[in-house]
């Protein structure tokens, strides 16, 4: 970077009692073909998953390692998910729960191509299928006026720095 140039980091940090919901609970077939599926895309030169660290404290440390001054963070929360919330209305609860659904399936989709022999087809189809059953049973749910209380807040952070003359 040029002398006096100015680096933007932007990060999201996930937060709340299940920060990614989408992703199945542990000790359910559904994760173990979830990890199944994944561990194989991840071998796949195509994946960016796990190449890069993920560890915003870090960014800090190489801000000030490679010669940056001036290190400033911005903070930007928002509550995406918390569809049992008093302010949220039905529709927009409906609509959380069914983006998480989406951000699984297509996880589930990128995965399958770039690891297509990960799973037969048999469990592939499973797998679509128990998330699915997963999503319906919380919409039932919430429906019923069942609170699980699960959320989540992101947290963008804007890290900046000027690179030293």
């Amino acid at each position: 970077m040029k002398p006096n140039g100015k680096i933007i980091i932007l990060c999201v940090v996930n937060r709340g009692n299940n920060p990614e919901i989408w992703i199945p609970n542990e000790n359910s077939e559904e994760k173990v073909l979830f990890d199944k599926l994944w561990n194989e895309a991840d071998k796949n030169d195509l994946s960016n998953i796990q190449r890069y660290e993920n560890n915003e404290r870090r960014y800090f440390e190489y801000l000030e390692k490679y010669n940056f001054k001036n290190i400033s963070v911005d903070v930007l929360a928002v509550l995406p998910y918390a569809p049992d919330s008093f302010n949220a209305t039905e529709e927009m609860a409906t609509e959380q729960i069914n983006e998480n659904r989406l951000s699984e399936i297509c996880s589930v989709k990128k995965a399958q191509r770039l690891a297509p022999n990960a799973l037969t087809d048999d469990e592939y189809n499973q797998l679509l299928s128990m998330i699915n059953c997963r999503y319906d049973t919380r919409l039932e749910q919430y429906k019923k006026g069942e609170k699980l209380w699960d959320y989540c807040v992101s947290t963008v952070l804007a890290i900046s720095g000027v690179k030293e003359a």
